[in-house]
């Protein structure tokens, strides 16, 4: 926390990712990162993480871990997937409760979006998940 609190953000990350690797459930590490990137403008990832459980975005994978496009695929866009839709993307506009307090919002945004959900069969894959951690990888080794 030395680096942060210096605003020293590459090395921060570095040291925040290092954690990760070596205890992936430590949550807090996750707000860390997403805070570290906000301040250096990464608004939209840092909103990824915080708000996408725990997820690190593929680009942060990309600049911060030496992930490549090569070693990932979309459950979409690979042809030996076959994906079965539970159900779609949807949107869900929320308005606040009447209350005696009339100025008081109950949340903060007032339309939450839901990504689809899928079940997704792979041929000869594995899956891998812990606590904090889950991961999906096809005959080929690539990740989903």
């Amino acid at each position: 926390m030395i680096f942060i609190a210096q605003q020293q953000w590459d090395k921060a990350i570095s040291n925040l990712v290092q954690t990760l690797q070596i205890k992936p459930d430590l949550f807090g590490i996750y707000y860390h990162i997403a805070y570290t990137l906000e301040q250096q403008g990464e608004v939209d990832q840092a909103d990824i993480i915080r708000l996408g459980y725990k997820m690190l975005p593929l680009s942060f994978l990309q600049k911060h871990c030496g992930f490549t496009d090569d070693l990932a695929v979309t459950a979409e866009s690979e042809p030996n997937i076959t994906c079965i839709d539970i159900y779609p993307a949807s949107e869900i506009n929320l308005s606040d409760s009447r209350t005696i307090h009339s100025n008081s919002k109950c949340w903060q945004d007032e339309i939450f979006y839901i990504k689809k959900s899928f079940v997704a069969t792979i041929p000869k894959g594995r899956a891998w998940a812990d606590i904090a951690t889950t991961a999906v990888i096809t005959s080929d080794n690539k990740l989903v």
